[in-house]
């Protein structure tokens, strides 16, 4: 739960693929004006780690396609949860300014 609350805090304009009760991942799908390949690059820059989605669709051609982003959680403090979506939610902001 605090995992959805920090999503909910600090990336409200994302939508989640599915809410989960458990698990190792969450999987978001970002704002339209973000690709998860970009974020997922620049959250690398600020030691997050993640996943981006074009590796789980079978359809090249599906819209969420490079939208879908997933989070690792299970490894991660609860007392990190805020921390790591704070840098998430920054990442998504750099990737709007430099998109082209």
């Amino acid at each position: 739960q605090a995992c959805l609350a920090a999503v909910r805090e600090y990336l409200p304009e994302a939508k989640l693929f599915c809410e989960p009760e458990g698990g190792f991942f969450l999987s978001l799908i970002l704002p339209e004006d973000v690709t998860s390949e970009a974020v997922s690059a620049i959250a690398a820059t600020n030691n997050l780690l993640l996943e981006d989605g074009t590796k789980f669709f079978l359809e090249s051609d599906s819209p969420l396609r490079s939208r879908l982003l997933r989070i690792p959680f299970s490894h991660i403090p609860i007392e990190d949860f805020r921390e790591a979506f704070q840098r998430l939610a920054s990442a998504v902001q750099e990737a709007r300014r430099v998109r082209v």
